[in-house]
């Protein structure tokens, strides 16, 4: 059979988040297969499928493979299956490449869908994913939360909650790895829940899947109540961060405290400006950020809150409130970022 090098190229570089990395714990998932005119990876949280139309069959090696082909000089390459490998042609180059045991494939075939029971996609569903994904969460309820028509995080200080434009078939909740590899991928629109898997389609086929967390353990139920009581009410402090604050809190870092694990600086919210503090051993930080639009006169309100967190408010929305209560006889704030469809409520930190 004579292959397309980049068409080859392109549809590898589709199916890596599906291989394992460096030492692979499951047997076969580090490994391309070949197979009814299909491209697989497996490594038990994530499967992707792209269509290959051809009859190569077998499984090789994936980093050996993509690293061979992605070093041929000639665009068409000739593979013929020989047995128990693969004799590949490009040029004046000749590889003998030894098949390996297809140990996934059973897993693979498990996971075969019924192609008429795809859903459709909400339309907002990857801005959704973009707003209330955390990058670094080591919480034990890191990942994406999904039910009816609203998606939401949690590292259990910050929640970040989404509505979208219509409901899901059901409820699910995925990795944040496995979200960070779906964003990449373009013209997804579809998707189907089986029991432990949920599944992706894009418009060239592609078939994106990852593992479905146990979410019968994610506390859906406490964070609905957390939103609903942290909705914005007359009298609360209110305005829109300027856009040099988020320059300000990032020079204000190299100084920045360690509050609870977090890297933090302290904010004094007052009627002229947010003054950024940070502090430690070897010095001291202070800028002064005033309003862009006028503010109410309000008494100063000093609140610690970790760098990441306002950060990624900021980047969604500048437009912000704040909840103040007392919480067991001690004084707390939380800073809510209002977006266009949801919110981030960000729990300040310890020292205030």
């Amino acid at each position: 059979m004579v292959v397309d090098r980049n068409k080859l190229l392109a549809a590898l570089k589709l199916v890596m988040p599906g291989v394992e990395s460096g030492t692979a714990i499951l047997d076969g998932a580090d490994t391309f297969v070949f197979q009814d005119g299909n491209i697989y990876s497996y490594n038990n949280y994530i499967s992707v499928t792209v269509p290959f139309p051809g009859d190569l069959k077998g499984a090789v090696k994936a980093a050996d493979f993509f690293g061979l082909i992605s070093r041929f000089a000639e665009n068409d390459i000739k593979i013929a299956g020989k047995g128990t490998f693969w004799s590949i042609k490009c040029g004046g180059a000749k590889v003998d490449l030894v098949l390996l045991e297809e140990s996934v494939t059973k897993n693979i075939q498990k996971m075969a869908l019924n192609t008429e029971k795809w859903n459709v996609l909400p339309k907002r569903f990857f801005q959704g994913l973009s707003q209330v994904l955390m990058t670094s969460s080591k919480s034990s309820l890191s990942g994406i939360f999904g039910i009816h028509s609203v998606l939401v995080s949690t590292d259990e200080v910050r929640i970040n909650w989404y509505d979208l434009d219509s409901s899901f078939k059901d409820s699910f909740w995925i990795t944040d790895q496995a979200v960070k590899e779906l964003i990449k991928l373009e013209g997804i629109t579809q998707y189907i829940l089986s029991d432990n898997w949920m599944h992706f389609q894009n418009d060239q086929g592609v078939i994106f899947s990852c593992k479905r967390l146990q979410q019968d353990k994610y506390p859906f139920g406490k964070i609905e109540k957390l939103i609903s009581d942290n909705q914005y009410k007359a009298g609360d402090v209110a305005n829109v961060f300027p856009d040099k604050l988020l320059a300000a809190i990032n020079r204000s870092t190299a100084l920045s405290m360690n509050i609870e694990s977090y890297e933090a600086v302290r904010l004094t919210i007052s009627s002229e400006g947010a003054e950024v503090y940070s502090e430690r051993a070897t010095g001291k930080y202070t800028e002064f950020v005033k309003w862009d639009a006028p503010m109410a006169s309000i008494s100063p309100m000093v609140i610690y809150i970790g760098v990441s967190m306002v950060e990624q408010g900021l980047r969604n929305s500048k437009s912000f409130y704040l909840k103040e209560f007392e919480l067991k006889n001690k004084k707390v704030i939380r800073v809510i970022f209002k977006q266009e469809f949801g919110m981030q409520l960000v729990a300040t930190l310890g020292a205030n």
